[in-house]
């Protein structure tokens, strides 16, 4: 869908600028899996992606499959992560993987947000950050939600309820429709 394509390649823009302007604040790097939390859920068009791209790799099915067999993390991280620390789905990973390490602007109550990140970044605080240095999380997260709506609507669904529509990060959920 092109409208997810389209927050996707915007969230990646995003963090990269981010990692670019703070290289010397944020310490993600290939191997680095502290935010690879089991039990993970994804929108239904989230679920699509990862499942059509499964499907055009039965490859990297079977290897996912050896890797939790294997579970080299005993299920304190995500069961795609691998024993070096890198994920078998990367190129298709959800947005909320997309968006781990970089600032983030939540939501603390009705009246207040404020900045968090990866404890491994910022470990000095996030003072040197200008305004915009951060993702926006309440906007990524309706933005999302909008796009799965309309991803419902599109293959004849009504609307999606957020509570009960989210599909767990598991290779058994992803592969069932």
């Amino acid at each position: 869908m092109q409208e997810y394509d389209n927050l996707r390649d915007k969230v990646d823009t995003q963090f990269n600028q981010l990692f670019s302007k703070h290289k010397s604040e944020m310490n993600c790097a290939s191997g680095c899996h502290d935010c690879c939390a089991p039990e993970l859920s994804v929108t239904r068009v989230e679920a699509d992606m990862i499942r059509a791209f499964l499907e055009g790799h039965p490859e990297r099915v079977e290897s996912i499959k050896k890797l939790i067999k294997a579970n080299p993390h005993k299920h304190t991280r995500c069961e795609f992560l691998n024993a070096e620390g890198l994920c078998s789905i990367y190129e298709v990973r959800p947005l909320i993987c997309r968006s781990h390490g970089a600032p983030i602007l939540v939501q603390i109550d009705a009246k207040r947000e404020g900045l968090d990140a990866c404890p491994k970044n910022f470990e000095k605080g996030m003072s040197m950050l200008e305004v915009g240095d951060w993702i926006h999380l309440e906007t990524l997260n309706t933005l999302l939600g909008l796009i799965d709506w309309r991803y419902a609507l599109d293959q004849g669904r009504e609307k999606p309820d957020p509570e009960q529509d989210r599909i767990s990060l598991t290779l058994e959920a992803l592969l069932t429709k």
